[in-house]
């Protein structure tokens, strides 16, 4: 997370999430801690989903490899064709992917567009609206009014 350089792995506790986004709005956002992390962990394909192009900047200093081969994705993209479940000639499981998120002032409006048909989102947006109370999705085809409240763009964010 953002504020502690601290990963969240599967089978974690999701509750502590909305007290460290918000924790993100008054303490130092430790970025380059956190890709240092991603990457000594192996992940090795990075995203980073919004109108800017800080965290892929912030990789050119991190790691050089990782920056060449980071994408931007915005609104409207065309959708690239998701990676393979398995890869190479024993079908083994590819690589682990981390998608990253610059913060408040990237979201905009339809911003799930692209993804939101993938099974794995679905999965994620359904556990994110029993834990929140709230449709993420809904949340993310609002204007940008609406969507600038931190009490739901943090989450929604993070989801």
């Amino acid at each position: 997370m953002n504020v502690t350089p601290e990963p969240l792995r599967p089978g974690d506790d999701p509750t502590p999430v909305v007290s460290l986004l918000v924790r993100q709005l008054t303490e130092t956002v430790r970025w380059e801690k956190s890709l240092e992390e991603a990457i000594s962990d192996g992940i090795t394909d990075f995203w980073e989903l919004g109108p800017s192009r800080q965290l892929k900047a912030m990789m050119k200093r991190i790691d050089p490899i990782a920056f060449k081969t980071m994408q931007n994705i915005e609104i409207g993209e065309k959708a690239k064709m998701l990676p393979p479940r398995k890869v190479g000639p024993k079908g083994e499981l590819p690589l682990p992917i981390l998608l990253l998120f610059p913060g408040q002032g990237s979201q905009v409006s339809g911003m799930l567009d692209a993804a939101k048909d993938m099974p794995a989102v679905q999965d994620l947006l359904e556990k994110a609206k029993t834990i929140l109370g709230w449709d993420v999705l809904e949340f993310c085809k609002s204007d940008f009014k609406v969507l600038s409240h931190l009490t739901q763009s943090m989450p929604a964010m993070f989801v």
